[in-house]
């Protein structure tokens, strides 16, 4: 026959063998959520490189490697965007015609290097408001800017006879903000 304390202190050994237990079998699972939480707030982060170790075969496994899967599946469609990207960099910059993006505080974001000559300014336009930078555009330029009408305009150049320009705008929203996109393109050697 046991004693009380014989009872309490088989009790108390029993729970802590059962805690013990039920650690060991959960460490699989802690470390999977772990890992899962850990990914996700990769993904959250923008950054689709990481993928994740566990690779029982139960559910959380099951989901670990669905999570790799779109990890790997975002990266390549990453990667794609920026190449198009980086084409449409080049096809932009290497274009005769004057181009610039203008957000609704009349900030330039983008302008490509025709632009920057345009503008006459060789550290580049953008972050600049476009009201500072009509100052140092060719005269008659500012008023077709300013007016955002689209259709032919003159520039006086120097001394040369005035040149004939054809501005095109388009507005269009990007990031919840309004944007104007302006295309200038010298009329007079065509």
């Amino acid at each position: 026959v046991l004693t009380l304390n014989a009872k309490v202190a088989i009790a108390v050994a029993m729970v802590v063998f059962s805690l013990l237990l039920a650690r060991f079998f959960l460490r699989d699972i802690r470390e999977g959520l772990s890992a899962l939480a850990l990914g996700m707030l990769n993904l959250k982060d923008g950054e689709y490189a990481t993928t994740l170790a566990y690779q029982n075969k139960d559910e959380l496994g099951k989901l670990c490697e669905l999570y790799n899967d779109t990890a790997l599946k975002l990266r390549s469609e990453k990667h794609w965007l920026y190449q198009r990207e980086l084409l449409l960099d080049k096809v932009t910059q290497s274009s005769p015609e004057v181009l610039f993006l203008v957000n609704d505080q009349q900030q330039v974001i983008f302008s490509n290097i025709a632009a920057r000559r345009f503008f006459n300014c060789p550290i580049g336009i953008d972050g600049k408001l476009i009201d500072n930078l009509l100052n140092t555009a060719p005269k008659g330029a500012g008023a077709a800017i300013s007016d955002r009408k689209e259709g032919l305009f003159t520039l006086a150049v120097d001394d040369n006879e005035p040149q004939t320009w054809y501005m095109s705008t388009g507005s269009f929203t990007l990031n919840n903000q309004a944007h104007t996109l302006f295309i200038l393109k010298q009329m007079t050697r065509e």
